[in-house]
Parts: structure tokens; C-alpha cells; sequence
């Protein structure tokens, strides 16, 4: 089990969303509601994925969570969520860089980092 993985060239220190673990983490978004295929980003291990599968609308493995697949999510309206807080969620540390470009994705400029 490694506690640390690459993602975009970073390590991180990724743990589950829900239980904390840090085994076979996924970037997953949970669905806002059942018609909608937008949802709130977060981590989930495989056991929680299982747990929420009829909610979860994005499921990609942590290690494969490039920067530009991060900002496809919202480039492709599939979550609206907090740019700065997803940012430390996927990626363990704050990316003013990354949370700028969310938010302008998002419509939000006037919030830039």
C-alpha cells in the first residue's frame, strides 16, 4: 500500500473522502441528485466507491488525475464545486495556478487566487 501518489508531476498525500483510507484512492464526483450527472468533487477508496456507485458520476483512478483532466471537470460542467477546496482534496496542497483557471471555467474570475 503506498500512502503517496503522483499526480500531474506532484506527490500528494491523499486519503479517502469518507474513511481516511489511502489505499486504491479515485477522484470521484457524487452526484448533487439523482437527474443530475454534475456532483461534488472528492476521494473515495474502492470500498466507499462500492458503497455510493448509483451516486458517483466520475470515477478516475488518483494516479491517472492530470491538472487538465482535473480542469475537464469543470471545462465539462461535471461539477461546480469549490475550486480551492477541490484542489487540496485531489491534490493535497493548494494550486493558485489550477484553482484560477477552475474558477474562470466555472465563471467566477472574480474569485481568482
Amino acid at each position: 500500500m503506498r500512502d503517496i501518489q503522483m499526480l500531474g508531476g506532484m506527490k500528494s498525500q491523499a486519503r479517502c473522502s469518507r474513511c481516511g483510507s489511502s489505499a486504491t484512492l479515485a477522484l470521484v464526483t457524487l452526484r448533487y441528485s439523482e437527474s443530475e450527472q454534475a456532483g461534488r468533487v472528492l476521494v473515495y477508496c474502492s470500498p466507499c466507491r462500492n458503497d455510493f456507485a448509483s451516486s458517483i458520476g466520475v470515477n478516475i483512478p488518483l494516479e491517472s488525475v492530470t491538472a487538465e483532466a482535473f480542469l475537464d471537470l469543470y471545462r465539462n460542467r461535471k461539477t461546480s464545486s469549490d475550486p480551492t477546496t477541490a484542489v487540496e482534496i485531489v491534490f493535497g496542497e493548494a494550486r493558485p495556478e489550477l484553482i484560477n483557471k477552475a474558477n474562470q471555467l466555472l465563471g467566477g474570475e472574480q474569485h481568482a487566487v
